[in-house]
């Protein structure tokens, strides 16, 4: 089996195609860097130059994985837009909805790893902040006047039901 692992620098991008199989452990295919300099006008920016330089050094990469025989898929940018309706993602659990009491529909991430053992569950939407206060702080000793008055310092967020 061969794998690769893209590692996208400041300054450096990284390709390392390895193998491995059950007699041998992992053996490196090839291991190649790309100087890139994203950072040469800032930190905080990156210019045409370098984003070519990033673009065309993705590219090599893309060439040589295919070369290897390594599977890789060139994502679309615009694929997050449609990330909550794409049928796939749907069917394997990967994404899901829910109506929210106090925000009404939301799209969330849905269960990303297949245990055999323990088979994940998604029980319901997201907690609200101070959701459970109450009832957890009640569990731990506290009564409602010691409640009331941490709300009331601002120390705790409470919005459970009594």
């Amino acid at each position: 089996m061969r794998c690769a692992v893209i590692d996208l620098g400041t300054n450096t991008f990284h390709l390392l195609i390895a193998e491995h199989d059950e007699r041998q452990p992992w053996q490196t295919v090839l291991k190649e860097r790309r100087y890139i300099k994203m950072a040469e006008q800032g930190i905080h920016r990156i210019g045409p130059a370098a984003f070519e330089r990033g673009v065309q050094a993705l590219q090599h990469f893309k060439k040589e994985l295919d070369a290897a025989g390594v599977p890789c898929e060139v994502s679309d940018p615009d694929f997050v837009l449609s990330l909550f309706d794409d049928p796939e993602m749907i069917e394997k659990g990967w994404v899901t909805s829910y109506r929210h009491p106090k925000v009404g529909r939301i799209d969330i991430m849905g269960l990303l790893v297949d245990l055999s053992e323990t088979p994940g569950k998604i029980w319901g939407p997201p907690f609200l902040p101070g959701q459970h206060t109450g009832p957890i702080l009640r569990e731990l000793g506290y009564d409602d006047a010691a409640i009331a008055s941490l709300v009331d310092a601002k120390v705790v967020l409470d919005r459970s039901e009594a």
